[in-house]
């Protein structure tokens, strides 16, 4: 099944993604460990194509600070592919500037199965989830001015060219609410 399959490999670039959160610049050489710029070429494909397709927003999230934090390690790889990730690290910055309640981890992680999840207050798996949250560098940061200090960045640099409809995504996202 195509969506089962799709599903597996969001959860796999959602790893990455954390993985590219704690240590890019490890996640870059454990790819290049295991086979190369080829097998990194590969994770970064299948990571911005499939993200297009993640209907949670904490999800989307994940895979665009990861994203966003693997520019800084240059790898040509990644480069190459800023066009490609450009229009979906902005969409989900503009999507977090516009969102009006913080993310609830409860309710992204169990979805269908949250009612029954936290049917007790007093469950100590919602609570120790609840608190690593609350610390949890995806949570903490800012996405916005982060995607857009960063887009910014690769454009004073040449290495990044934004349509006109970008462009004007990314001032959007540059400028205050």
């Amino acid at each position: 099944d195509e969506k089962e399959s799709d599903d597996a490999l969001i959860h796999i670039a959602c790893v990455f993604a954390r993985l590219a959160v704690k240590n890019a610049a490890f996640l870059v050489q454990m790819a290049g460990e295991a086979g190369g710029d080829a097998v990194f070429a590969r994770l970064l494909d299948v990571w911005i194509n499939k993200s297009y397709a993640v209907p949670s927003a904490l999800k989307r999230k994940i895979l665009c600070v990861g994203l966003v934090l693997l520019v800084d390690t240059n790898h040509p790889s990644l480069v190459t592919r800023l066009d490609l990730m450009a229009p979906f690290v902005l969409d989900v910055g503009q999507e977090f500037k516009l969102q009006q309640q913080p993310l609830d981890i409860l309710q992204e992680s169990y979805d269908e199965d949250f009612e029954d999840y936290v049917a007790s207050e007093e469950d100590p798996e919602a609570a120790r989830r609840s608190n690593l949250w609350k610390v949890d560098p995806v949570n903490t940061v800012d996405l916005p001015p982060l995607v857009s200090f960063k887009m910014q960045e690769r454009i004073a640099k040449g290495e990044l060219h934004l349509n006109p409809r970008l462009a004007a995504q990314l001032t959007k996202l540059s400028t205050q609410p």
